[in-house]
């Protein structure tokens, strides 16, 4: 570049030079201003050399020939010297101006190039004087004038160059002006082509994206066939392209908030897969253990426990629970409670909130199990296994390492469907080893007198006794019979007999309960008569209680209800006596035929089955043994109604009902001797017989 801007330097000047020959020089005028106008065209075209050779920050030119053509030192000489020679032509070396010299700065480089006739210029005037070649011929001779100080003078002299010598002049002038142009258009040309081809890249990128954009949004493929229609239809659609974009980039922002949704949701699914998996597993685990329990056949323990609860009021069995033998026994090792007491005292009812204590004394601590069995005389099956199997059952369901037990005894008794009933012995043995999985085990039995297998009964406690389990806690409830002394001899740690005096306080918030609620339309005076006649003879039954209390709800006034309380039984005995006379003539052999089903059934009656024994009748002489429109118009309603208080309806565990008789004390104490229309009804001994 510094040469460049040199050789217009001495192009400039020999313009300014031939601009001061006069008119009257020989041949001056022609031959002047045709070397001018050469020199005028030359520098023209170093000035648009220089400026396209190097931009205004000093970036590297594109213009390869032209550059390469600067780039050779020999042409750049030669001009060099013409112009150098020319110069010296023109009278460049006259005594009245020194040599001088002008250091140019380009690119770091320092030339220092010798020119007649002018003075030593600065890095600024040099700067000067290379903007001004790139401007107009007036104002480059303006900056020379200025920074070199050239005036006049030229008049005088002659016209230096000959004819052979000016027109080698021009000649060389002119070639060079050439090369400089044919380099210029042949670089014009090459930057055309590569904008051409730049432009043509450009435009497929374009396309390609515009494709891309489409084929990915689908949003903007009118916008590019509306584009392809031309550079107006292109213009007309670059508002709709900027829409397009935005609405691509509003899609990309939905897509993205929907990615994130997708991928919350697949967060979602994963964790709900875990969970349902975790689901599956339980409920192939519940499939499994609901066919082990299937399998195993345990009686409904919850049913009876429900019955005996809903018949005690809030503080029954307080005194019992509270006392010191029973906190005793139930924090003793290896300890056994019985609990005896007469007939109708109410164990039952005190039984079961004993087991409502216990369980929630065990419920804040799942190492403690708790378990019960009810004892029923109208139950004939085999009571002693279907007791092992209650408790299993019941233990198994409440600890998860207890279990592992049953499941080993459900597995070793067979393969795929064909499961053997496991033996008295084989559930012996699980229930011990699940009792051992515990920290410490409660296990509460009723009414012992009532199993009809009363012997094996008695030697299953026994020898669960003999297991000598520190953990193990036994209480049993039974009347005081010979036969079950006898077998609790050695066993018992804790004896509790329920006096009169311990009963009577519960037997008394039951009277008050019911009373309040059934007598609600009496007078307090006549309630309170009814209160403290009932408990003066009560004597510690509960159930007399009971059965009294049946009888005087018949009554629907106040004149009745004195006349009942004045001919009240005074004993269980004269109450079901009154209970049996009470029953309807009509309806006497409908109860009488239920009772004795209920009496010899194997299994207990659902109420349905009780239903049919009415509407069943073997004696019929006449008509069907069996008559639908036998059956009572209540349901099972209706059979209480019949039967009055003998039988009483429970719900089982799936929601279906059942009939039974009252009590096991109801067999034992109707008499068997009773000879009046319904005939000898049952023995003392409480195994029903029939007529």
């Amino acid at each position: 570049m510094a040469a460049l801007a040199n050789l217009g330097i001495l192009t400039g000047v020999n313009i300014g030079a031939c601009y001061y020959y006069g008119s009257g020089v020989k041949n001056a005028s022609r031959n002047r201003e045709r070397i001018i106008k050469e020199l005028v065209g030359l520098w023209a075209v170093l000035k648009q050399v220089s400026r396209l050779v190097n931009d205004e920050r000093g970036e590297t030119s594109r213009l390869e020939t032209s550059s390469r053509l600067l780039a050779l030192n020999d042409i750049l000489d030669h001009c060099g010297g013409e112009m150098r020679s020319l110069r010296a032509a023109l009278g460049g070396e006259t005594e009245s101006h020194e040599m001088g010299t002008i250091e140019v700065a380009s690119e770091g480089n320092v030339e220092s190039i010798e020119m007649g006739r002018l003075e030593a210029a600065t890095d600024d005037n040099m700067e000067s004087i290379q903007a001004a070649l790139r401007g107009d011929m007036k104002s480059f001779l303006a900056v020379l004038e200025k920074h070199l100080g050239h005036k006049g003078g030229m008049e005088a002299l002659m016209w230096p160059l000959n004819e052979a010598e000016f027109n080698k002049t021009v000649d060389g002038i002119g070639k060079l002006q050439g090369l400089l142009m044919n380099a210029m258009r042949i670089d014009q040309t090459h930057l055309i082509l590569e904008i051409d081809t730049g432009v043509k890249a450009l435009d497929e990128k374009t396309a390609k994206m515009i494709q891309s954009v489409d084929e990915a949004k689908l949003h903007l493929h009118s916008a590019q066939l509306e584009m392809l229609g031309g550079l107006e239809a292109l213009k007309g659609q670059s508002v709709g392209i900027k829409e397009s974009i935005e609405r691509a980039d509003r899609r990309i922002g939905e897509v993205a908030g929907t990615i994130m949704e997708i991928q919350d949701g697949l967060k979602a699914v994963k964790e709900q897969s875990t969970e349902i998996n975790h689901l599956v597993k339980q409920h192939k685990l519940q499939e499994h253990r609901r066919e082990i329990y299937k399998w195993l056949g345990a009686p409904d323990h919850e049913s009876k426990h429900r019955n005996a609860r809903s018949m005690r009021h809030d503080s029954t069995g307080e005194w019992f629970v509270e006392g010191e033998c029973f906190q005793a026994w139930r924090e003793a090792p290896r300890s056994f409670l019985w609990l005896h007491g007469i007939p109708g005292a109410g164990k039952t009812i005190l039984c079961s909130t004993i087991i409502d204590q216990l369980s929630l004394y065990c419920s804040s601590n799942p190492s403690l199990g708790v378990a019960y069995f009810y004892f029923d005389f109208s139950n004939k099956g085999t009571q002693p296994d279907a007791m092992l199997r209650s408790l299993i059952r019941q233990l198994s369901e409440q600890c998860a390492s207890a279990f592992p037990a049953l499941e080993s005894l459900f597995s070793q008794s067979g393969q795929g469907g064909a499961h053997r009933d496991p033996g008295q012995e084989d559930l012996m043995s699980t229930l011990k080893t699940i009792i051992r999985s515990f920290q410490a085990v409660y296990i509460v039995f009723d009414a012992l007198d009532e199993c009809p297998e009363r012997s094996r009964i008695l030697i299953v406690l026994r020898e669960a006794h003999g297991w000598k389990l520190d953990t193990l806690h036994l209480l049993a409830t039974s009347r005081k019979a010979g036969d079950i002394s006898k077998a609790l001899s050695g066993l018992v740690s804790h004896e509790v007999s329920m006096d009169e005096s311990l009963v009577d306080h519960d037997i008394q918030g039951y009277v008050s309960r019911r009373v309040d609620i059934e007598f609600s339309m009496c007078p307090a005076e006549e309630k309170e008569m009814v209160k403290s006649t009932l408990m003066k003879d009560a004597h510690g039954m509960f159930r007399l209680v009971k059965c009294q209390l049946d009888v005087l709800a018949n009554c629907q006034s106040a004149s009745a209800l004195e006349e009942a309380l004045t001919h009240l039984p005074k004993t269980l005995y004269e109450t079901y006596d009154r209970i049996l006379e009470a029953i309807n003539e009509v309806n006497r052999q409908d109860a009488l035929r239920l009772l004795k089903w209920l009496a010899f059934s194997v299994d207990t009656l659902s109420t349905e089955e009780a239903l049919d024994v009415i509407a069943t009748d073997p004696d019929a002489k006449k008509g069907p043994l069996f008559d639908s429109r036998r059956r009572p118009w209540g349901g099972p309603q209706g059979i209480l109604y019949i039967c009055s208080s003998l039988v009483t309806i429970t719900s089982r565990e799936d929601s279906s009902n059942e009939a039974s008789t009252g009590h096991h004390d109801d067999m034992v104490l109707i008499p068997k001797n009773r000879n009046d229309q319904t005939g000898t009804l049952f023995r003392m001994s409480g195994i029903p017989a029939a007529i």
